[in-house]
Order: structure tokens, then sequence, then C-alpha cells
């Protein structure tokens, strides 16, 4: 049998994200959370009541990774949207409703998320996302997610963060028809992970679980979209990466994916032969589109992955996720040279996982 030390943990055990002011539970609260305290424990609990959240993007993707975060119940959530409701947003944002048409995205989305938790601090606000670039209101957030938004305001916005709080956390995503994806920014990141011994090592046949220090030390937007493509094997070849960019640089330059593959090789460095054009061609053609079951699974990791940082339990996604709907696959990029425990050496691209 084994026996662990998790129960046994206390703060000092663990190196926390730099959320502020750690909360004491209260007894309603402890009440609301019971079930997931039992999961994840009182500390880690406390670390996510804490959190403040800022959410850019009130569309299908964002709006599923929020609602997991008000019901994990952290301390505060913001929600910036300067768009209106639209017939296009119904299908893809549960929240959202014909009775909504011409109604400001945040704040019908803001009111919809408060019901599910008052104990959270749900607001928003109906600024632009490009506003927010050269800003300094984002300093206050220990989370910022961002969503449906050009890739180099998305870089921009990151690169502002990291200078405005060097420990906070950045995740930038998008779904489109049958695909989705996200890319996460820790910057420094410590978490404690659990490591169980081998049991049959052990004379009397019990065994102790410990508890390990972990860091990774992630790359930046930018890093990672100026990074040359590498890869050892074939099956190495981040398709999904090289499609995706190669699409965002079409709607750039209203040119269509046949005609920019020469340049997005010479960028990633990359042979034709690698370049699935197929694939950048679907991601044109469904760019306004977003699917319900797409943003449920994706933004499901992502809600996930957000609880998992601000607690400091077990190992973040490093750093790139994506999911195709066609063939029900999830896989994980390490994207721009993100590596565990020291600096991160020349840009690289690794596939580390497939997780669906």
């Amino acid at each position: 049998r084994q026996h662990s030390k998790l129960a046994n943990m206390t703060d000092t055990s663990v190196v926390a994200p730099e959320s502020g002011v750690e909360e004491q539970l209260n007894a309603a609260e402890a009440v609301q959370y019971d079930r997931q305290i039992r999961l994840w424990g009182v500390d880690a609990q406390k670390r996510i009541r804490s959190t403040r959240v800022v959410v850019i993007g009130a569309r299908g993707l964002s709006v599923e990774a929020a609602k997991n975060l008000v019901l994990a119940g952290v301390r505060e959530l913001r929600v910036i949207d300067s768009e209106v409701v639209s017939s296009n947003d119904l299908g893809g944002q549960f929240f959202l409703t014909v009775e909504n048409l011409g109604h400001n995205r945040a704040a019908v989305t803001a009111e919809k998320l408060q019901l599910l938790n008052p104990m959270v601090a749900v607001s928003h606000s109906a600024e632009t996302a490009e506003t927010l670039v050269t800003t300094g209101m984002l300093q206050q957030y220990d989370v910022v997610l961002l969503t449906g938004l050009d890739f180099e305001v998305a870089a921009s916005m990151n690169s502002n963060y990291r200078k405005l709080n060097p420990q906070g956390n950045f995740f930038f995503g998008n779904t489109f028809g049958n695909y989705g994806f996200f890319f996460s920014d820790l910057q420094e990141h410590n978490y404690v992970k659990e490591v169980k011994p081998q049991v049959e090592d052990l004379e009397d046949g019990t065994a102790e679980s410990t508890l390990q220090q972990c860091a990774i030390s992630y790359a930046s937007l930018r890093n990672v979209f100026d990074a040359p493509v590498t890869a050892k094997r074939k099956r190495d070849v981040p398709e999904f990466y090289i499609a995706l960019m190669l699409a965002q640089r079409c709607l750039a330059s209203h040119q269509s994916a046949t005609e920019m593959v020469a340049e997005i090789c010479a960028a990633l460095s990359l042979d034709t032969a690698t370049v699935n054009v197929d694939l950048a061609t679907k991601m044109l053609e469904n760019t306004t589109v977003e699917l319900s079951p797409v943003c449920a699974i994706v933004g499901g990791v992502l809600g996930s992955e957000v609880i998992k940082v601000v607690s400091g339990k077990d190992a973040p996604l490093n750093n790139f996720f994506c999911f195709d709907a066609a063939s029900a696959n999830g896989k994980v990029y390490k994207l721009g040279g993100t590596t565990e425990t020291q600096p991160a050496p020349t840009a690289a691209i690794h596939v580390v996982e497939e997780i669906l």
C-alpha cells in the first residue's frame, strides 16, 4: 500500500504562483468548494481563491474556460469585449441567445457567469483588445486569457504583459470549425509533482510518495512565432502549427495558401513537402466559425491548465495544444525552446505527447 505525503502539504512546502495576498477560506466557501478541496487540497483552493483573471474576447473558447474558472472559485474574473452579439456567435458561445443579438458580448457573458458563482467578483468592459497592448491595465491580473485576435496583436500584448507582470500567466487561443489551439506563456513557472516510488524495490512492500519541486522556463509568443521549425523525425514535424501559421499569413496578405507556401517555408526554415496546404485552406474556410463541441474540448483543456498553473500542482502543458476534431486528436508541442529547470536554449520544436 502507498502512503502519500500530499495530504500533509502545507503552504511552505509548495512554491506557489505569485498571485497576490492569499486569502483564508470562510465557512461558506469551505462548503461551496468542498468537493474540489477534497480533490486538490485546501492550500491549492486558497491559491485559486486569490487569483485574478482577465478574459479578452467573449467567444465560445474563452467562455468555456471562464465558466470552469468561475465554478472553481477564482477571486475575480473580468470579461473584456467591444463587439456586440451576432448570429455567428450563437453556434459556439452557449451563454448567448437570439434575445442577446445587438447587445455587448462582454456584458451578456459577465451577467451569465456571475449567476454560476456569486462568490466570484465578475465584471466586464467594452474596451478594444488593441488598446490593451500599450496600457498598464493588465498588470493587476495573474492570468490573461486572450482569444480570437490576430497573432501580431497577441504577441505584442504578451510582450507588454511580460514587462508589466514577470510572474503573470498568459494564454492565447482560438477555434475555427473543426480546429482549435492555445499557447501558454507562464514565463518562469514553479510547480510540485508527486513522485511515486518503485514498490518492488522496497523490501517490506510499502512505499511512500514524495514531492518534487520543478521549474519550467517558457518562451514568449514572439519567440515562438519567430523560431525556425526543427524536427529530428518526420513524425515530429508540427503539421498543425505550420498550417496555422500559413493560414495566418494568408489572412494578413489576402492570398491563398498555395500562393503563400514559399513565404512560410522561408520564414520557418521548412521544406515545402512539410506544409499541409489542404489543412491551412480548411482553417481559412472556417475562420469565423465556432462549433460548441470543439470549444468545449479545447476550452476544457485550457480551463484545467489555468487551474493547474495557479494551484501550483502538477506539470502544465508546455506550451502549445492543438485539436483536430476530424481525427479526434489532440497534441502538445513544445515550441520556441522552452526548458525544464534551466534557461531556454536555441529555439526548437518537439512533439511532447498525444493526449486525446
